[in-house]
């Protein structure tokens, strides 16, 4: 019942904090597998399917921002000019990476 009552701009809110939530969470959980023997060990085994769980991860966090960017009402400019330099350099990142296939 409460979230019913409230306006449209704070359930549209309520909504992007839990996905960002889910997706964070995800997100985490795919780069720590995809960089747990760097991480823990020193060591530099990534394997393919790594570097996929890292791409993935990277992927969910592009994804998520965009989503957010088309479905909040309001926006305030810090978030804006955020969200956007993000996606630019995530997007950077992989070309130089698929370009070059290193990390």
């Amino acid at each position: 019942e409460t979230f019913r009552q409230l306006d449209e701009t704070k359930k549209r809110n309520t909504i992007t904090y839990i996905l960002q939530l889910v997706i964070t969470q995800l997100a985490f959980m795919f780069q720590m597998y995809g960089g747990m023997d760097l991480l823990f060990r020193g060591q530099d085994t990534t394997t393919p399917e790594r570097l996929n769980a890292c791409v993935l991860a990277v992927n969910l966090i592009c994804g998520l921002y965009i989503w957010e960017l088309v479905y909040r009402i309001n926006i305030g400019l810090p978030l804006l000019i955020h969200h956007v330099i993000t996606i630019m350099l995530i997007q950077i990142g992989f070309a130089s990476f698929f370009d070059t296939r290193s990390l």
